[in-house]
């Protein structure tokens, strides 16, 4: 994975009335899909290359659509294999981070990019840069990845599952019992599908009762426990960290006896108080509380 904070995509014009091609199949080397927003400016760029065998994801440092408060555009891509590598929610009123992502295509084809945008007739364009041509694109667009081209097609809407929490970044922060200290931090990146479980110095509490301060799990979206933690209230924390996938559908649970979470938003800084016991899944644009 690449990352960059230099590079912003290049503004060209955008068609009237948008692509004109119908949706199929499209034979070529190279292809793009441009997404812009407010002022017909590019906050997106999707490069899939087929002699390079990647798909390269530039964003610029740009807001998106102030009249749009809740999403405005969606993209998620996953591999032949249904792993999802990567996916951004573009809030249209958030501005936009400065990255570069750029992963591997299978050899033998099946890749998918999925998108969405509220308004693609005008300002969404996937191009055949091989020929030149535009091509149409839907609200809700999947992009099938072949060996000697794409296959464009309408999708069914995954924006159905309205998510708790919208947003691409978050901290789960848990306190201990006198809510001074941290004791635990989960760091969810739902654009690279990872998280970060941090255990911190500290004790949670200094009860002896025999009880368990916290318990937490881990389990990716077919439901398998990837990582388990727990701590007594009267013993001193080891410190460390192990990052893990955590892509669409994985879970983070958590009892908490003598400690309380919280969950900070990153995207917009707001911090939202977590019941003691409480489990969230990512879903597509954010967490959900389930």
């Amino acid at each position: 994975m690449e990352q960059t904070a230099t590079h912003h995509p290049a503004k060209v014009p955008c068609p009237c009335n948008g692509p004109g091609r119908p949706l199929g199949l499209s034979t070529g080397r190279r292809f793009t899909v441009t997404m812009r927003g407010f002022g017909e400016t590019p906050f997106l760029l999707v490069t899939i290359d087929l002699n390079l065998k990647r798909i390269e994801f530039e964003t610029s440092a740009v807001f998106v659509h102030d009249n749009f408060p809740d999403t405005y555009a969606y993209v998620s891509f996953k591999t032949a294999d249904g792993i999802e590598l990567y996916s951004y929610d573009f809030i249209g009123t958030q501005e936009v981070a400065v990255t570069n992502y750029v992963f591997p295509l299978s050899e033998s084809g099946g890749d998918v990019l999925y998108f969405h945008h509220a308004e693609h007739n005008t300002r969404c364009v996937v191009k055949n840069e091989t020929t030149g041509t535009a091509l149409t694109a839907s609200r809700n667009t999947q992009i099938t990845i072949g060996t000697d081209g794409i296959d464009v097609a309408p999708a069914m809407g995954r924006l159905g599952s309205v998510p708790t929490f919208s947003g691409n970044e978050f901290r789960v922060f848990v306190e201990n019992c006198w809510r001074y200290d941290d004791v635990m931090h989960f760091d969810i990146n739902l654009i690279t599908g990872t998280i970060i479980v941090r255990t911190l110095a500290g004790m949670p509490c200094e009860q002896n009762a025999n009880i368990i301060a916290y318990y937490y799990e881990v389990r990716d979206k077919n439901g398998h426990e990837v990582l388990t933690g727990s701590a007594r209230p009267n013993t001193s924390q080891v410190p460390g960290s192990v990052q893990l996938p955590f892509p669409e559908g994985s879970t983070l649970y958590m009892d908490g006896t003598t400690v309380f979470p919280n969950l900070l938003n990153l995207d917009s800084d707001v911090v939202s108080r977590l019941s003691q016991k409480f489990t969230l899944k990512a879903v597509p644009r954010g967490l959900l509380l389930v």
